[in-house]
């Protein structure tokens, strides 16, 4: 999977926290799909770190419910359980109804005028079927409501799970769109905020959120919001834009020229590629995560991680030509430009990579092994799980269903789920 350089990070922040951000973004946004398993050597290497901080932050992430240690793999990620989505949005949707009186009490008609103005972007969204846009001014309107609060602890609860429900965004944001009463919703709670109604604002906000989580449990997720299935041209004319897009931004590395345009190109090409990598992994993990066997969607990701060697071989490209200049004209490039500024840490830290850096020829056959080595032993795992079945009390189940019992609350459910796969 794609592992682009410009990612932003607080210069601030200790190497633990931005490997856990980082490792958590690809994971939530699928970039690192369930079954994925994290080399240590591999993402240490891709993040420009030692292993002592990535252990850290895998650490961090075991606790998040994100990764898990299982036995002879190491460190996989966790695939979201029905149980996992119904939880997240119990918690979410409790935190919200907690808010509400404090949101009601605070809003201003500054707010209200902001929030309409929100509302028009969405009702053009809305008519038009444009889901991109929809999910932009959707969370924004949302955010804008959430934060009306000053319950500071709660908030920081909502904002954790929000960035879980980022993962099934897709789905919420296409059940709007079929369902326009949900927008209409929209217009109505701004009407009732107006008019600080607050009994009148926690039955819709009730409601609607109920609405929103029962469409992420049905089991029914529309992702046509990235492709018509897996026929949908355009899912070649995308690799096809990324197959132009990678020997582009060597060419444009190896050609000299300005720095600051340099970089700056190179930025608006890896922003690219990266937005290609996570709708076509997306598309694929998503539909993975309610159909492990799906032959397409395996294909699919197998397409899109063989792509990475090349992806990497372009980040240490990047790296190589940071490398070559002195720290005093990467500062001055930076200073230039407010694209280069916001992306300034992760360029200091490519350049100090350089020096780590094996030859080309060596790193792509280092890559390919660690590729064809690794993800080639998880996709066989993830296949077996999701055919191998399992005498379960009585019951043929398959190896994966009995796995996701180890998650259950009932000891005597663990016991027998332990034994049935031993017994496997």
């Amino acid at each position: 999977m794609y592992s682009g350089t410009f990612e932003l990070a607080e210069e601030s922040k200790p190497i633990r926290d931005i490997a856990y951000d980082r490792l958590k973004r690809a994971i939530i946004t699928g970039e690192l799909p369930a079954g994925s398993r994290i080399v240590e050597t591999t993402y240490a290497e891709q993040l420009h770190i030692s292993r002592t901080p990535l252990r850290e932050a895998l650490r961090k992430l075991e606790r998040d419910g994100l990764v898990e240690y299982a036995l002879r793999h190491g460190v996989v990620v966790r695939a979201f359980t029905v149980a996992d989505i119904e939880e997240i949005f119990t918690i979410r949707n409790a935190m919200m109804m907690l808010i509400m009186p404090s949101v009601v009490e605070r809003v201003t008609a500054q707010d209200i005028a902001e929030l309409r103005v929100l509302l028009s972007e969405m009702d053009v969204a809305q008519q038009e079927e444009d889901c991109d846009a929809l999910a932009s001014f959707n969370r924004a309107f949302h955010s804008k409501i959430e934060h009306l609060s000053d319950k500071r602890r709660i908030l920081r609860v909502i904002d954790d799970q929000e960035e879980y429900i980022q993962r099934f965004s897709a789905i919420t944001i296409a059940s709007i769109v079929r369902r326009s009463k949900a927008h209409q919703e929209h217009h109505q709670m701004v009407d009732l905020l107006e008019k600080r109604d607050l009994p009148g604002m926690e039955k819709l906000m009730a409601h609607h959120l109920e609405e929103i989580k029962e469409s992420n449990m049905n089991g029914t997720w529309d992702l046509s919001v990235y492709y018509n299935g897996f026929d949908d041209p355009r899912i070649e004319g995308d690799f096809a834009r990324i197959d132009a897009l990678i020997p582009q931004a060597k060419e444009l590395l190896a050609g000299g020229g300005d720095a600051v345009a340099v970089l700056t190109q190179y930025a608006d090409l890896d922003e690219e590629l990266e937005t290609l990598f996570d709708k076509l992994g997306s598309f694929a993990s998503l539909t993975l995560a309610t159909d492990a066997a799906n032959a397409p969607a395996m294909q699919l990701m197998d397409r899109v991680r063989q792509l990475s060697v090349p992806a990497s071989l372009l980040s240490s490209s990047l790296s190589r030509y940071l490398g070559a200049m002195s720290a005093e004209a990467l500062e001055s490039a930076i200073a230039s430009s407010d694209k280069l500024r916001a992306i300034g840490f992760s360029l200091r830290r490519s350049r100090d990579a350089a020096q780590h850096n094996p030859a080309p020829e060596i790193e792509e056959w280092l890559l390919r092994m660690s590729l064809d080595g690794a993800d080639a032993f998880s996709t066989l795992r993830d296949q077996l799980d999701a055919t191998v079945t399992v005498d379960y009390r009585g019951e043929q189940l398959p190896l994966s269903a009995v796995r996701g019992k180890a998650e259950d609350p009932d000891p005597a459910v663990r016991r027998d789920a332990y034994l049935a796969e031993l017994a496997s």
